[in-house]
């Protein structure tokens, strides 16, 4: 049976549409070089941030510095807007040796003969984290004073800190700045205890006393909390009744 003339022309309008989407041309990829603009740059980035890097370490003043192999240093601060500065850099160890948790630094200052005790008061340390701050540059009240003819801290092995020292004098004086590795048991201890208690937990959870015998302690400490702060303020207010009068009293005369 031969094709209408409705079916004739749909056979056409098909034909011509499916030839139109042969010919259209497909979605257009980027180019390489606009891919690769992006990698480029960053690569720019990383070469200048390289090159200002190691301009500012070549040409930055070389900071005095200890550490657990090199464990003390002697200096003379510089003249810095009328008063002597230096910084000291504390070199610490890698995370990843774990040998030193169980560790701290003790962090020793001396100063010579030159200076007497009864002048150490001119001498102020500051001990910090920050690399970025000025030399001398920190807080009124992070400034440490020399107790005993020495300063002392205490600094976890972790780390570089820096110590800062300012001198408020006329003539310089020569410093001396040691570091000591102190090893603590108690930290092993703890430590230990920590991880009894860990694989423990499965089996005390499931135990029945202890469930009774932990909310009886927390009860226990409740009142002994609650009538220490009944007398605690019982006291107060007995102290505060025995005052008003006397200041009446002294009031009046």
């Amino acid at each position: 049976m031969p094709p209408t003339a409705t079916e004739a022309t749909s056979s056409s309008a098909t034909s011509a549409t499916s030839s139109t989407d042969a010919d259209a041309p497909g979605p257009t990829s980027p180019s390489p070089s606009r891919r690769a603009a992006p990698t480029l740059l960053l690569v720019a980035f990383l070469a200048a941030l390289l090159i200002f890097s190691t301009g500012d370490d070549a040409t930055a003043q070389p900071l005095n510095g200890v550490s657990l192999q090199n464990p003390e240093v002697s200096f003379v601060p510089s003249p810095l807007a009328g008063q002597f500065c230096e910084r000291v850099l504390l070199s610490g160890v890698p995370r990843l040796h774990l040998d030193s948790y169980a560790s701290q630094i003790r962090v020793k200052m001396n100063v010579s003969q030159s200076i007497p005790e009864k002048f150490h008061w001119k001498i102020e340390v500051c001990f910090h984290r920050n690399a970025s701050m000025g030399l001398c540059q920190c807080e009124a009240g992070e400034w440490q004073g020399f107790q005993g003819g020495m300063w002392t801290a205490v600094s976890s092995p972790y780390g570089n800190k820096y110590v800062d020292l300012k001198l408020a004098d006329k003539k310089p004086a020569r410093f001396t700045l040691s570091i000591q590795e102190e090893f603590q048991k108690w930290r092993l201890a703890c430590l230990g205890i920590g991880f009894v208690l860990l694989f423990l937990s499965p089996i005390i959870s499931k135990w029945v006393p202890f469930y009774y015998s932990s909310s009886m302690a927390l009860g226990i400490l409740a009142v002994v909390l609650i009538v220490i702060f009944q007398i605690l303020e019982r006291t107060w207010l007995v102290v505060l009744i025995d005052l008003v009068p006397a200041c009446r009293d002294q009031r009046e005369r």
